[in-house]
């Protein structure tokens, strides 16, 4: 665990920097830094990487993906707290040679103790008969532990490849790893992805046949492919916090830019479980480090409403931000109110919508963040309104999509409109619908392949600047004047039941 960092020297952009008082640095539980693009972000959370003993890696941005980064050879540091040599965790051993090494080592001793190796000659008057037998049953041997090997690390591979697929399901894929194995030349995991489809068999549609086609991972998009590289570090850390003897070798988590490329839900998932992961002690520390102050902000807000929903405080804080000498083209540490940064992300959306409505444009690019920016907000109004009813009926928070939500609303009898109102409950739950299908096709495709841009390219096309300048009006009408009118009386509700997450990934 990093506690304080004094001093750093000729290390990317951190030329000269000492943290000494009063703009001491010290680390907490959770530590979030704040740095925009070329600040030496990624620098730092190398620097962190190399200061934390029997840590499993981290998460870094390279080339458009998100990359585990296992323990190495860092830049000079000099932290007072951490005087301690560097010593990581060798790489995850599927299964050692040592076995082998000794069986053969046997079979050398057994056949050597009855051959005189000056004379080359047998010490017995006849030829050595029991080498055949004394090899067949070393073979038996070696066969019998690459047969035990076999089987262990196929079932770790299974186990493996399982715990990868359950992040996937939480991150709301729609692909799976199949066939998850060793590369017999890389000595790497290798694997297939197979696309996640449900198709029917029988003209009543009552019975949905799962099936699965292989897809080339070239063709998953900037977002998927960074799910799939999280999905395989959460992975890797379960096994170095299962093999952690105590909570003082528990390891240290160092995040850089991990989420910037997810959508909303994907975002909300892995702040969840890093939330968890500190409130279980299950890592000793989490540094994050993000160009974006919203995602920083919204980390800290998510453990701080733990903290107080639950009356505990476990885990201490630290916020930061990299500033930037432009002068002297150098970088430093110093304390930072992330949320004055971010301004609130909510903020940020009524903003952009403004924006727009002062000047619209009819650029593909922007209409499309338009669309996203007003899914958001109805998202983040529903997600306000109905928080206990959300909770009670979406209890996983991978099922909390706006589509799921609208749904818990329409069927929930407890939401009713406030008497003596002219907003009737169905007429909204339609028109929430309407433009959920409209915004929520334009969240979907953003950033994925050729096809979905030649798609989002022909939504663009037929959402004119006045219809969009329509649809923001329509969208303050609804948050304004017409959901304030709705009410949950959760007293009508004594039976609690949870609902199953739609199929559809709106």
């Amino acid at each position: 665990m990093i506690r304080k960092i004094k001093k750093i020297e000729n290390v990317g952009r951190f030329r000269l920097y000492a943290g000494g008082y009063p703009d001491e640095v010290l680390f907490k539980k959770l530590t979030v830094i704040y740095g925009s693009n070329g600040s030496g972000k990624t620098t730092l959370a190398a620097i962190c990487r190399s200061m934390t003993s029997g840590d499993p890696g981290g998460m870094v941005k390279r080339k458009s993906a998100v990359q585990y980064l296992p323990n190495s050879t860092a830049p000079t540091t000099e932290d007072t707290s951490n005087q301690a040599a560097v010593t990581p965790k060798p790489p995850l051993s599927l299964c050692g040679g040592d076995r082998f090494t000794a069986l053969r080592n046997e079979t050398k001793t057994v056949l050597l103790q009855h051959w005189d190796v000056l004379d080359k000659k047998s010490t017995e008057a006849k030829l050595i008969r029991f080498s055949d037998e004394v090899i067949h049953e070393q073979k038996k041997k070696v066969e019998d532990c690459l047969k035990t090997e076999e089987t262990a690390v196929n079932e770790f591979l299974l186990e493996y490849q399982q715990r990868v697929n359950d992040y996937l399901q939480k991150f709301c894929a729609d692909f799976q790893l199949q066939n998850l194995r060793i590369n017999p030349v890389r000595l790497t995991l290798m694997s297939d992805i197979h696309q996640i489809r449900t198709i029917t068999y029988d003209i009543t549609a009552k019975n949905p046949l799962p099936t699965s086609n292989p897809i080339n991972a070239e063709f998953l998009s900037e977002g998927d492919r960074s799910a799939l590289a999280l999905a395989f570090f959460l992975t890797k850390l379960d096994y170095a916090i299962e093999d952690s003897s105590s909570p003082a070798t528990r390891p240290t988590l160092v995040f850089d830019d991990p989420v910037t490329s997810f959508d909303s839900h994907r975002r909300d998932v892995t702040i969840e479980i890093i939330r968890d992961l500190l409130f279980n002690d299950a890592i000793s520390q989490a540094i994050v480090l993000s160009h974006d102050a919203h995602i920083l902000n919204d980390l800290l807000i998510s453990v701080n409403k733990k903290q107080e929903k639950d009356d505990i405080k476990t885990v201490t804080t630290a916020e930061f931000e990299i500033k930037i000498n432009d002068i002297e083209k150098t970088s430093s540490l110093v304390d930072k109110d992330i949320v004055k940064i971010a301004g609130g992300r909510y903020k940020a959306c009524v903003s952009a919508l403004e924006d727009y409505r002062r000047g619209g444009t009819d650029d593909i690019g922007v209409k499309a963040n338009v669309l996203v920016y007003i899914r958001q907000i109805i998202e983040s109004n529903l997600k306000d309104r109905f928080s206990e009813l959300i909770e009670l009926k979406l209890p996983v928070i991978n099922s909390r999509m706006v589509g799921n939500i609208i749904d818990v609303v329409q069927n929930e009898s407890g939401v009713k409109s406030i008497s003596g109102t002219v907003t009737k409950k169905e007429d909204l739950i339609t028109e929430l619908r309407q433009i959920n299908q409209l915004v929520s096709s334009a969240a979907h495709i953003k950033g994925r392949n050729d096809e979905a841009k030649e798609n989002l390219m022909d939504l663009a096309e037929k959402t004119t600047v006045l219809t969009l300048h329509k649809l923001i009006q329509q969208t303050y009408d609804i948050i304004n004047n017409k959901l304030p009118l709705l009410v949950y009386n959760k007293k009508s509700n004594p039976k609690p039941t949870a609902v199953c997450m739609s199929t559809q990934t709106d």
